[in-house]
């Protein structure tokens, strides 16, 4: 069984991917594949486009400029370095507003339109929930479009993962990746990170008997192989196959020899053996 979100009509155009979707293009540029493995993604519909945590300049403006997309804004999710790096040139380059929350102010850079948490934001004419989703950072949002079923989750969740619990709680961080699993389950995920293989190694390692996971292994295992990328993924995907999201199923806390631990702890304690691994 190949994933939906393998089959999605795409083109490869260098290092660029392009998806359309439901009448927008999305164009994902890897930021220093091999090192970071870090994606930058741009939204766009009739050439005018938004880009969402740049990491790296030179890969968004080659895009830009090859499609001649008319940057209409720049939104930030959090503020790490590799979300947000590429901030001040880009926005300089196309004299464009840059969005991000008002509770970070202080550390996100060229902030000139802040947005509030649960804030509905207009994108492309569509309207864009703010939503907020602390646990890997205190201030990290994530931009959810209902009427285009598109999320960006930026470092909330990965393929089979999720992110790092870095300021927030893990009680945090469970509610957050809890709100993002009853969203529909058609919503197409856009994560910053090429994480799969890893986590995949690690899903395997906890669970060697899950027979989701062994079954989805080869045809992953083959795609990272031949260098395409996993992500975007989509959330019937990751509630199926993502361990972090399926902490609530007691056959898979029987495996994980947790079966007296709640939903939250037996998250915790998969993010921490995650952390440690």
């Amino acid at each position: 069984m190949i994933p939906h979100h393998f089959e999605l009509q795409q083109k490869q155009d260098g290092n660029v991917w392009i998806y359309p979707w439901k009448g927008f293009q999305i164009y994902q540029t890897p930021t220093l594949w091999q090192e970071y493995q870090h994606y930058n993604y741009i939204l766009a519909k009739d050439q005018q486009a938004w880009i969402f945590d740049p990491g790296e300049e030179q890969p968004l403006v080659q895009t830009i400029e090859k499609y001649q997309l008319k940057i209409q804004g720049i939104l930030l999710t959090h503020h790490h370095h590799d979300h947000t790096a590429a901030t001040a040139a880009l926005k300089a380059r196309y004299s464009c507003p840059v969005y991000g929350f008002t509770n970070d102010l202080h550390r996100l850079p060229e902030v000139n339109r802040p947005y509030e948490a649960e804030e509905t934001l207009s994108i492309l004419g569509e309207p864009a929930e703010m939503l907020f989703v602390p646990g890997h950072t205190l201030g990290h949002c994530a931009p959810y479009f209902p009427t285009l079923d598109l999320l960006f989750s930026s470092d909330l969740i990965f393929s089979l993962g999720c992110g790092r619990v870095f300021e927030g709680s893990f009680d945090q961080m469970y509610s957050s990746l809890d709100r993002v699993a009853r969203l529909p389950s058609e919503t197409l995920i856009l994560s910053s990170h090429e994480y799969t293989l890893s986590n995949l190694e690690f899903s395997l390692a906890a669970a060697p008997n899950d027979t989701k996971l062994t079954s989805i292994e080869p045809i992953l295992r083959n795609r990272i192989g031949q260098g395409l990328p996993t992500v975007p993924t989509t959330l019937s995907f990751e509630t199926q196959y993502n361990l972090f999201l399926r902490t609530h199923d007691p056959e898979l806390l029987d495996s994980l020899k947790i079966s007296d631990q709640s939903a939250k702890q037996a998250f915790k304690t998969l993010r921490q053996q995650k952390d440690r691994a």
